[in-house]
């Protein structure tokens, strides 16, 4: 094969620094590689919590101080009910349902009878 032959034209001399230099290089490409894996990561991590701080920035705009604290409350004992909750009020504040009025307690209990209802929460 070119490869045999090619290992044969080097001088015994020169194959070992040949296969330290090969060994560095593909240590270094390894050594890369997951540094920008590692990068990506830290990116993707800082772009979801600016999403989250954006989300809950939103939902405290959009709740009353009763209607946060149940909600609140909901989340320490089924934080995925609590979060189908939260996208389903920031959903209906993204479409105008809201009509940028804040949701009170009663509505937000309303809500939850509602989706309870349509078995659209846990």
């Amino acid at each position: 094969t070119d490869f045999a032959a090619q290992q044969r034209a080097f001088s015994p001399l020169l194959r070992p620094r040949l296969y330290e230099t090969l060994s560095f290089t593909n240590c270094t490409m390894a050594a890369s590689g997951q540094e920008k894996a590692i990068q990506r990561a830290a990116e993707q991590e800082q772009k979801r919590q600016q999403q989250e701080e954006a989300r809950q920035s939103m939902l405290m705009s959009i709740l009353t101080q009763e209607a946060k604290e149940r909600l609140n409350r909901i989340s320490l004992v089924k934080p995925d009910k609590a979060r189908v909750v939260e996208n389903r009020i920031i959903q209906m504040a993204k479409s105008g349902a809201l009509k940028g009025e804040q949701v009170s307690d009663k509505r937000l209990t309303d809500l939850l009878a509602n989706m309870a209802d349509a078995g659209t929460t846990g």
